[in-house]
């Protein structure tokens, strides 16, 4: 979904405010009214939500639930290049501004070492099924990404198109008669 570019903050905050109003608008924005926007929204998976708070030349500060505050580096910001559709994406960004303002609420997602970097809720939903090939039981199903966001199950409900359906069949039949995943078989007409 990434290398789509990234399609932008789920809302502005700041910006939510009253138009009309002298004072600085974020100003309201305090940790606690922070925290309790924040505890309206789930998790996706392991994906989390934050508000950025401030942002520097090259790193972001999201404050998360319970009022935590993350540091996002570069290496986790430079892949958003905009969103313009699905051939097209805006330039390289050049610093963190080009990117997001204080008061995005943006979804984060943990790297192995504990940091976090930024991402985004897929658009594009599949489904697994996995199987026991020695007797065929099935060990998993999985219908989509989230059902809180999506309650269509892809592995129940969907229609089955023939495509790649057929290819488990004609390479097990392969494999039966002696060809192996090295085999080479010529495909020209």
């Amino acid at each position: 979904d990434e290398r789509h570019g990234y399609r932008g903050p789920i809302r502005y905050l700041w910006k939510e405010e009253d138009s009309d109003s002298t004072r600085d608008a974020d100003a309201s924005w305090d940790m606690e009214r922070i925290e309790a926007h924040l505890k309206k929204f789930k998790n996706y998976g392991d994906l989390v939500p934050g508000v950025v708070t401030n942002v520097t030349e090259q790193t972001i500060y999201v404050q998360l639930k319970e009022q935590k505050i993350e540091v996002i580096d570069w290496d986790g910001l430079k892949w958003a290049r905009a969103y313009i559709n699905e051939n097209k994406q805006g330039p390289v960004p050049k610093n963190a501004n080009d990117i997001l303002a204080p008061g995005a609420q943006i979804w984060l997602k943990p790297n192995q070492d504990g940091s976090f970097r930024l991402s985004q809720i897929p658009r594009v939903s599949g489904s697994l099924v996995a199987m026991d090939p020695n007797n065929g039981d099935i060990l998993a199903l999985v219908g989509g990404y989230n059902f809180l966001r999506n309650q269509f199950n892809r592995v129940t409900q969907a229609k089955r198109q023939v495509g790649s359906n057929i290819k488990p069949f004609l390479y097990s039949a392969a494999l039966d008669n002696n060809f192996t995943l090295s085999s080479l078989i010529n495909d020209a007409p």
